[in-house]
């Protein structure tokens, strides 16, 4: 990030203007002269009204007016979220927002509750009514959030910062009461339309894996939003960050143990390394017999065959074993032609 200096004070309400240059903080951070890295942690705290929360809803059996009390402080945010979570014409609902009891901000969100009570109420065709404990208060009201963040300045030798990053997590509890430029709800939507095109894969089909995914923005349509369409928005999303970045192809490697006669040793790791293997080390046989155990890390691609050709190469007298260790990028000139044989065949 490059500031620059606040400009002279301008007329009307404006007494001066900031701007700021934001630049890619990695690169910024790698030719910065010195960095300082600090974790600083913020503990969460919550506002303690008088009063908790509470919830009365009721259809007029003759409008078909849905009616909701709430101690809320956003009637209208109410008002919009239970008309698009239930599907009903915002000129059926109305909701009320009688004498709060006491706020400090945590009666500033929409809760489920404000849904549900309402739902409950056209279900029923009665009245639906529900008052908060204050132990439920403590637990699952909005509160400000428990905050670790990881925070790195890049600065010159004057102490002039020249580079900053913040990476943190901040504890929502188990949901998000207020959304932003993507609702909440459609949140679980995007994450869906992420996992789902992971397991669909971005090269040759094969599933997706060590992968974060950070949603930082969004938007939303009072009609066309929906959750097949933030499941495809964060399908599409991901495909495109695949593009512009760099993936991978990885193939797994086992975890080899070889038992042969000692006089097939140089030959089964000269033919180890054929196979883009790595020999770990040799030991004797513990059970004698003049056999030697050769263990080595190898990709489970170069060893379809390997049972039969291990046989030929000693005679019939070695024998091996192999678990699955990991994953490995696959060489450049291989994972290119698992692409075309992938293209050419759809």
């Amino acid at each position: 990030m490059t500031p620059f200096p606040p400009s002279r004070a301008s007329p009307g309400f404006h007494s001066a203007t900031s701007r700021a240059l934001f630049s890619q903080a990695r690169t910024a951070l790698r030719s910065a002269p010195h960095v300082l890295r600090e974790r600083f942690r913020i503990t969460r705290g919550g506002g303690q009204p008088i009063e908790t929360r509470g919830v009365v809803a009721e259809v007029d059996e003759v409008s078909g007016e849905l009616r909701v009390w709430s101690s809320t402080q956003e009637p209208h945010t109410v008002r919009e979220t239970i008309a698009m979570v239930l599907d009903r014409p915002h000129r059926t609902i109305r909701v009320i927002a009688p004498d709060t009891g006491g706020g400090f901000g945590a009666k500033l969100n929409v809760y489920p509750e404000e849904v549900l009570v309402p739902w409950l109420a056209l279900r029923l065709r009665r009245p639906v009514k529900w008052v908060e404990t204050r132990r439920e208060h403590l637990l699952s009201a909005t509160q400000e959030r428990d905050q670790v963040h990881d925070v790195e300045f890049g600065f010159d030798g004057d102490g002039r910062i020249v580079a900053l990053r913040d990476r943190f997590l901040h504890d929502m509890g188990a949901y998000s009461p207020r959304g932003g430029a993507v609702p909440h709800n459609y949140i679980p939507s995007v994450e869906k339309g992420v996992r789902s095109q992971m397991e669909r894969g971005l090269v040759a089909g094969h599933k997706v894996v060590d992968l974060r995914v950070t949603l930082v923005d969004g938007k939303a349509h009072s009609v066309d939003s929906s959750d097949a369409a933030f499941q495809t928005a964060g399908s599409l999303a991901l495909r495109e960050a695949a593009e512009k970045g760099q993936v991978l192809l990885l193939e797994p490697v086992d975890d080899v143990t070889i038992r042969v006669p000692d006089a097939f040793v140089g030959a089964v790791m000269s033919d180890l390394s054929s196979r883009r293997g790595r020999v770990l080390g040799t030991e004797a046989d513990p059970n004698g017999n003049e056999r030697t155990l050769v263990r080595a890390e190898v990709p489970a691609t170069e060893l379809v065959r390997y049972a039969v050709e291990l046989r030929a190469m000693t005679s019939g007298a070695g024998t091996f074993s192999r678990t699955f260790v990991r994953y490995d990028p696959m060489p450049a000139h291989l994972a290119e032609a698992v692409r075309k044989d992938h293209a050419a065949s759809h």
